[in-house]
């Protein structure tokens, strides 16, 4: 293990990881060499949960609405410009200035962090957080991008999530993307893992699966 009686991980992580022990098959060597993860993906969460209250409670009326048209209904500058009756540049300018509220509120945290010795690094640190967010805060209409949005919104890579569900990286992909569906399986094993709500309906031989996330 690297460094790992230097971190610190919380019950909730623990208990995470006992989980991936239980659905991935891993072996407790594996599960402890793996910690190691697990804490660095905790720190990746904990900075979403903070750039989410900072959308919320820090950017103005107006940086709040345009952030999160951009960030969680995927719209661009473009159309935020036509859903709230401004111009395109308006809609881009109040976006990049909603951004560098972010960037400025965030950059004494991430300095702070023990593995974060420059502040040029701030930007690839929010913009972590910045996914982590649209991904958990996001508005899809498909399973498969529930499912993708699912994993990225507890930054699981998808080497780590295929082993969980013992599945192929290749399977695991193509089911984010749609070209098919989890066997009953592989979703039981989503379910447990995430604490998610996955309904099965079939018809004329046909399976929909819908996700509805905790």
């Amino acid at each position: 293990m690297n460094n790992i009686s230097e971190k610190i991980i919380s019950v909730e992580e623990a208990k995470t990881a006992l989980r991936c022990m239980r659905l991935g098959g891993l072996s407790e060597e594996e599960a402890l060499e793996s910690l190691d993860e697990f804490v660095f993906r905790l720190r990746d969460l904990t900075t979403a949960r903070i750039v989410e209250k900072i959308i919320e409670n820090d950017l103005t009326p107006i940086q709040k609405r345009v952030m999160k048209l951009y960030l969680y209904d995927g719209m661009n500058t473009s159309q935020i410009g036509k859903a709230l009756g401004v111009s395109q540049p308006n809609a881009y300018q109040t976006l990049m200035r909603a951004n560098e509220g972010i960037m400025r509120l965030m950059k004494p945290l991430i300095e702070y962090q023990n593995d974060i010795a420059k502040a040029e690094l701030v930007p690839l640190q929010v913009n972590r957080a910045l996914e982590i967010c649209a991904a958990k805060n996001g508005n899809t209409n498909s399973f498969c991008a529930e499912l993708r949005n699912l994993r990225a919104s507890y930054a699981i890579s998808e080497q780590r999530l295929s082993a969980n569900l013992k599945i192929s990286v290749r399977e695991l992909s193509e089911i984010e993307s749609g070209k098919k569906l989890p066997s009953l399986t592989t979703a039981i094993r989503y379910s447990a893992l995430f604490n998610a709500e996955i309904e099965m309906r079939f018809k004329n031989g046909r399976g929909d699966y819908s996700c509805k996330r905790p």
